[in-house]
């Protein structure tokens, strides 16, 4: 009966070893947040500024509802794989609105804290 004890107690301890000492699979890749600047003339013009953002990032499910003030925004994106962001955008020509824009975006971020200038 010990015998049988201790070879449990072997079996179990190299099972642990197994399952604690599993690698992460090479496409678990880590969130990050990066920063995103919407040039003007995604407007339409070259008259034209962005002064709100709306933006949602179907690869990982994150959204933000509009961020309005300047046209940059910072959303959270997979890190090492393409992100595909959809942005809406406000649209002014001094203090006046002129509209809105719809404009999709691929980005393939590898680090945090990295600016994509789109648009």
């Amino acid at each position: 009966m010990k015998k049988l004890t201790r070879l449990a107690a072997i079996a179990t301890a190299g099972l642990a070893l197994t399952v604690g000492g599993v690698a992460l699979p090479a496409n678990a890749a880590s969130n990050g947040y990066v920063y995103v600047v919407v040039r003007g003339t995604a407007c339409g013009s070259t008259a034209t500024t962005v002064k709100g953002i709306q933006v949602q990032n179907a690869t990982i499910g994150w959204s933000l509802n509009w961020d309005r003030g300047d046209d940059i925004v910072y959303p959270q994106v997979r890190l090492g794989t393409a992100n595909t962001l959809t942005l809406n955008l406000e649209c002014y020509v001094g203090n006046r609105q002129v509209g809105y824009r719809y404009l999709p975006v691929t980005i393939r971020p590898t680090a945090s804290n990295q600016t994509f200038w789109v648009g």
